[in-house]
């Protein structure tokens, strides 16, 4: 498998330390280990070389990378000398194409560590970390310490999300922090059900807003289970908390939205209409039956862990069925909706892996502990499936990938001393406009060299066989 030394190092070492906080029993070190463990594994592969992945990683990191400079007026192009399309969202100039907030958490992370592809999946293996935190603390409360553990074990081992926070998998960052925000809203909505209070009605509120403006109104999903358990139970002494809630969760939507309709209204009436277009049309060709997201079920978990998943659902959900109900929800919206993308179920990870680590929990109680610990933790490595990983991110026996990674070295000693924001190149390959973009501050064309009409400021060259040919000076 060809990964660096590096990757080979960081994964044995979060191997061994999550497999170290099995025997953990201080419940801070416990919760240290598997976020490391986590997160690590996410970094041995985020690390793998300095190339940007198409389609989506490489648009949401030059968006990013602008808004780290304005953060509330998001851009793909900061400047265009050239007509362009303001409906093109992979060449347009203001970018309303996602939501912002995993936007600025990536623009944060450039911001601090620079402008690279680290910088731009930081938020992502972070995210990684804490989502098996947060479920092993759901489990604490739901079912036992034990399935809560193998819950972090099938989330840590997940493939999909290594994909995602590596950005080799559409819509990568965007889906990974999305699946993080509805997990962290559902472990407070555990916490608020423990104490009812307005500071956790206000903090669940919060989270649902980081939800919200990751993805869209999917992110509101945790106010669904909070409801049906209101019926379940009769009990509507927290309505008042709930609505508290749901206002808390509105405001930041609201005020978001508010801004890009009075600050860039053509943009942003385009994108609200194009949203709603994908419950009714297959945008971009991204079709498929009714049953597709189910069969999505064994892609997300691997056909073992997919299995074991479906099989815990009732038994640990049994007495709280308003979280099958708003689980099974998801799917058949989905199911429904016309545009079908293997990520839009991939927000429901946390029940799903919760029930899966409940099976292996419960065989672990029914047979011997360390044959069930040993075969499922084996099953799971295999799953994480590091010969395809390693596949993947290869570089040298992928052209296309090679040639990318050429492009970009190219770009980061072209831009050594001096980030060209006084350039215009021509002939730059439609799909790999962004890596200019994000690795200088030049305005690259696809399109062959044209006049040079209204460009007498600029330096102007063109892309010819690997290399930035200068044309025109600004001197002249």
């Amino acid at each position: 498998m060809n990964l660096p030394a590096h990757t080979w190092g960081i994964l044995l070492a979060s191997v061994v330390v999550f497999v170290m906080s099995f025997r953990i029993r201080n419940v801070k070190l416990q919760y240290a280990l598997i976020f490391l463990a986590g997160a690590g594994i996410r970094l041995a592969f985020a690390t793998t070389v300095e190339l940007l992945n198409t389609w989506d990683e490489q648009y949401h990191a030059v968006v990013a990378k602008h808004m780290s400079e304005h953060p509330f007026h998001p851009t793909l192009y900061d400047q265009h000398v050239l007509s362009y399309d303001y409906t093109d969202w992979s060449s347009n100039g203001v970018w309303l194409h996602k939501p912002p907030f995993f936007l600025w958490l990536m623009a944060i992370s450039i911001k601090l560590f620079g402008t690279s592809a680290l910088a731009v999946r930081i938020p992502s293996i972070v995210i990684s970390g804490i989502i098996p935190v947060a479920l092993l603390s759901i489990s604490r409360r739901l079912a036992s310490p034990s399935a809560g553990w193998w819950a972090a074990a099938i989330w840590i081992f997940n493939p999909m999300s290594v994909l995602l926070a590596t950005g080799r998998y559409p819509t990568d960052h965007n889906d990974l922090i999305f699946t993080g925000c509805i997990t962290l809203s559902f472990w407070a909505w555990m916490k608020y059900e423990e104490v009812r209070n307005v500071k956790w009605a206000v903090f669940i509120g919060l989270l649902v807003s980081t939800a919200v403006l990751t993805k869209w109104l999917t992110g509101l999903w945790v106010f669904l289970p909070w409801i049906l358990r209101m019926v379940r139970t009769r009990d509507v002494a927290d309505l008042k908390l709930l609505v508290l809630s749901l206002t808390i969760a509105a405001l930041p939507v609201l005020a978001w939205y508010s801004w890009t309709f009075y600050a860039f209204p053509l943009e942003a009436a385009y994108e609200m209409a194009y949203n709603s277009e994908h419950f009714w049309v297959a945008v971009e060709g991204h079709e498929g039956p009714w049953w597709y997201h189910f069969n999505e079920i064994f892609w997300h978990f691997g056909v073992l862990t997919g299995g074991l998943c479906i099989l815990g659902l009732y038994p640990l959900y049994r007495k709280r069925w308003e979280l099958i109900v708003s689980l099974l929800f998801v799917y058949v919206f989905f199911a429904f909706a016309a545009t079908k993308m293997s990520g839009f179920t991939f927000m429901m990870a946390a029940p799903m892996a919760l029930s899966g680590g409940y099976v292996i929990a419960w065989l672990q109680g029914k047979w011997k502990k360390w044959v069930v610990f040993s075969a499922a933790l084996i099953a799971l490595l295999l799953q994480l499936n590091a010969p395809h990983l390693s596949s993947v991110l290869n570089v040298d026996e992928n052209p296309y990938r090679k040639g990318r990674l050429e492009m970009t070295q190219t770009l980061l000693n072209w831009t050594e001393t001096d980030r060209r924001d006084d350039w215009v190149i021509f002939n730059v390959p439609n799909d790999q406009r962004a890596l200019f973009l994000f690795y200088s501050d030049a305005i690259p064309y696809s399109e062959p060299l044209t006049e040079f009409k209204g460009m007498k400021r600029y330096n102007i060259g063109t892309w010819k066989d690997g290399n930035i040919v200068p044309l025109q000076s600004a001197q002249d």
